[in-house]
């Protein structure tokens, strides 16, 4: 795709900055943030090469099955709720947002590992773990918004590249090494990765 290459980015969210922040790294990249109304959705659409939809954490709701946790999120309360663009979902979201955002000086933790089995020819057996431990930065991106956020930016970008990887039309799922590893590499390099180690 030579020449200047135009990202619409949907979503203003924690994800966002760090995705957009990458993509902005590359001269060639015309990045449009827009969180405006669905009725000017097509109108943007068309004007862009490429649209990334990040949605916003508060969106994702977590499944809280404790009736502590319900009535901690007021969900047992007899306080008027502040409607929010007359539904539940947003309702629910903004209270979310309430309760849930960071405080000053609050980061968070994003802990993933892996744990393989391995038994070789030999006969010989060993557990490999694949860690990724990722803090978050009060004064900048939280930990989740960077790991979601710069792999987005990565894959786009390898995207608008033309890498031979991501030429085939429609939707690819990251699972093959093929598409995994330039990713990976990539995220690596942005401080996010994977460290593993033989267990003794």
């Amino acid at each position: 795709m030579p020449g200047k290459k135009r990202i619409l980015v949907l979503g203003s969210g924690m994800v966002a900055p760090p995705c957009i922040e990458y993509l902005t790294r590359n001269p060639q990249n015309e990045v449009t943030v827009d969180v405006a109304s669905a009725a000017d959705l097509d109108t943007h659409v068309a004007a862009h090469d490429l649209v990334i939809s990040l949605v916003p954490y508060t969106h994702h709701v977590a499944v809280i099955k404790k009736p502590d946790g319900m009535r901690w999120l007021g969900l047992f309360s007899t306080e008027p709720a502040s409607i929010k663009n007359g539904n539940i979902f947003d309702t629910l979201c903004h209270q979310l947002a309430k309760l849930l955002s960071f405080k000053p000086g609050e980061r968070d933790l994003v802990m993933l590992q892996h744990k393989f089995i391995v038994e070789w020819r030999d006969g010989k057996k060993d557990t490999i773990t694949s860690t990724l431990e990722s803090l978050g930065d009060p004064e900048k991106y939280s930990a989740m918004a960077l790991s979601v956020g710069v792999t987005c930016g990565v894959a786009t970008q390898l995207l608008l590249d033309g890498h031979p990887a991501l030429r085939t039309p429609g939707i690819l799922a990251p699972y093959k090494k093929e598409i995994c590893d330039p990713i990976r590499e990539a995220v690596a390099c942005e401080g996010v990765k994977l460290v593993e180690k033989v267990m003794k």
